[in-house]
């Protein structure tokens, strides 16, 4: 299907990307950039499309107007990471405390910027949700309820959990 209609860039979940990744030793035609985001990325699902198509692992939900962060995954060992925030937004990795987490210590993935208002007729989970920030008290957060970390060089990998309350 991608041949045969000239396909050059596809977004899709990485359960759809694994699939493309299935065919990668096919011809995939004009194919040349893939963009996975709304599940965790396992190395698995891009193992052979990472060398033929440059492929990005995103990250947000609806909350943060859907990418928060992106990275371009150049090996299947960086499938997990999601990168850098965009321009506009802040990706905070907290504690229960609102604290901030050190260096490789999961936490809870907080967003700033780029956010919507809330959720339409749901003021509670609205206030729960969206949060003032503890560290200038003017913008907002997203608590997302996934967990991540902080790598040194300031990149967030997902854990692929998810806190439930």
């Amino acid at each position: 299907m991608i041949p045969a209609h000239k396909v050059t860039v596809v977004s899709a979940t990485p359960l759809v990307v694994a699939e493309i990744n299935k065919r990668a030793d096919e011809r995939i035609g004009s194919l040349r950039l893939v963009i996975s985001g709304g599940d965790l990325l396992y190395p698995a699902y891009i193992d052979k499309l990472y060398r033929k198509v440059a492929v990005y692992n995103t990250y947000g939900p609806s909350e943060a107007t859907v990418c928060a962060s992106y990275k371009r995954i150049k090996s299947p060992e960086d499938a997990a990471s999601i990168g850098r925030p965009i321009t506009g937004s802040s990706v905070y990795i907290l504690d229960e405390n609102m604290g901030m987490m050190p260096f490789a210590c999961v936490g809870e993935i907080y967003i700033e910027g780029n956010l919507a208002r809330g959720y339409l007729g749901l003021p509670e989970l609205t206030r729960e949700k969206f949060i003032s920030n503890p560290y200038d008290g003017i913008s907002r957060l997203y608590r997302t309820g996934d967990l991540g970390r902080l790598t040194e060089d300031g990149e967030i990998e997902s854990s692929g959990e998810r806190i439930w309350r």
